[in-house]
């Protein structure tokens, strides 16, 4: 009995500290290094000149990854070295018809941006941070949004 206690202890730390350290920042094109950079294109959700407004991974970097930049909304979730359990979610401006906040969500899940298409499929673009951090990447996500939006003519 003692030591089924003791391993629930343990087990209770190990998710606390997980859940400590995976609370990550903000990032922007400025802050994710050229490696990060080099990443997210390799699995084909930045182009070459694309540039990154802000970047969240509710895991790591390498394994899941949400972020808007100067022509698309993205998120990505690389589950193992299963290619068919990986997800790559992303739009194009012109295509999306809407973008909703989800700022209160049940504990051990993140606030994030709710993206719908044209077609009228959705993804989300996760992020965290203060009240203040989240409401400031749903603006510049509307602003990105509303400046590019419409196909240069």
């Amino acid at each position: 009995m003692v030591q089924a206690v003791n391993h629930m202890k343990n087990f209770c730390f190990a998710l606390m500290a997980l859940l400590l350290l995976s609370c990550n920042h903000l990032e922007t094109q400025a802050t994710l290094s050229p490696g990060e950079l080099a990443f997210i294109r390799s699995v084909g959700m930045l182009d070459q000149g694309e540039t990154v407004h802000r970047f969240y991974s509710n895991f790591e970097l390498r394994k899941a990854g949400s972020f808007f930049t100067d022509k698309r909304m993205a998120h990505y979730w690389l589950d193992g070295d299963d290619p068919r359990q990986h997800q790559r979610e992303s739009a194009f401006y012109p295509d999306i018809t809407a973008i909703d906040p989800v700022f209160k969500v049940p504990d051990f899940d993140c606030p994030y941006l709710q993206v719908r298409r044209k077609d009228q499929t959705t993804f989300r673009v996760y992020m965290d941070g203060s009240r203040e951090e989240m409401q400031r990447f749903y603006q510049e996500a509307l602003r990105a949004w509303n400046q590019h939006r419409h196909p240069t003519r």
